[in-house]
């Protein structure tokens, strides 16, 4: 399901070089098009992304995708009005972001409907039944965070927040909320019941589905085109 919902890494960067060929022949040769996805995995976006003890070590909590925003919108400060123009066009049309969206994709029809399943999933997953469900497998990371370091918190999204409203400068925080969920099992609790939830996704959304196989297979073929 999460496949389903994702662009593959030739798919990402056959975009990445046709955009930069575009802004490159519309006189831009030093445009810097941000390496790695810049779309949220269907997890995180759900608020189910797991984090391990090593990657909160490494980044605390902040998402590999955060991080290519980030680098998006500190580009965007820069960048001159031409550039700008060249980059998205007038009103999103005739630019370099549209152009590389049709060499890789056919269209930008096609392009929305793989973003489409991504929100029509996240729909299934954000109800309240499935927070109900995993109740038992929260509380028990509670304790776990409250016992071993002193923590009230009632779930992983409570610690999150708590994390940026404080704007702390250290990752202990998304440490000791890693070590309670590598103790209690809540991420692999979570993914089990998003794709228990994500199973009816799978029955009542069929045609959205064979359009998005549909779309992706002619991104992965334009992608190998491209790269090629």
């Amino acid at each position: 399901m999460e496949n389903l919902a994702s662009l593959s890494d030739n798919v990402a960067r056959a975009y990445q070089r046709s955009l930069s060929q575009c802004m490159a022949e519309r006189g831009f040769p030093n445009y810097k098009v941000p390496a790695g996805e810049t779309e949220p995995p269907l997890l995180q976006t759900a608020g189910f992304e797991p984090l391990t003890v090593a990657d909160a070590r490494t980044r605390g909590y902040k998402e590999r995708w955060s991080l290519v925003t980030a680098e998006l919108e500190e580009q965007s400060r820069t960048m001159s009005d031409a550039e700008m123009q060249a980059l998205h066009g007038t009103e999103g049309k005739g630019g370099c972001q549209q152009e590389a969206t049709r060499a890789v994709f056919g269209s930008e029809e096609s392009r929305a409907i793989i973003k489409k399943v991504n929100v029509t999933a996240v729909h299934y997953l954000n109800n309240d039944a499935i927070f109900k469900d995993l109740g038992p497998a929260t509380e028990k990371w509670a304790q776990c965070m409250k016992e071993r370091f002193g923590g009230d918190y009632t779930s992983p999204d409570m610690a999150r927040e708590q994390y940026r409203q404080n704007n702390q400068d250290t990752h202990e925080l998304a440490i000791n909320d890693a070590t309670c969920r590598e103790a209690t099992g809540l991420d692999t609790e979570q993914r089990k019941m998003a794709i228990a939830y994500l199973s009816s996704f799978l029955e009542k959304e069929q045609g959205l589905i064979e359009q998005v196989t549909t779309a992706k297979k002619t991104a992965e073929e334009n992608a190998r085109k491209i790269l090629s």
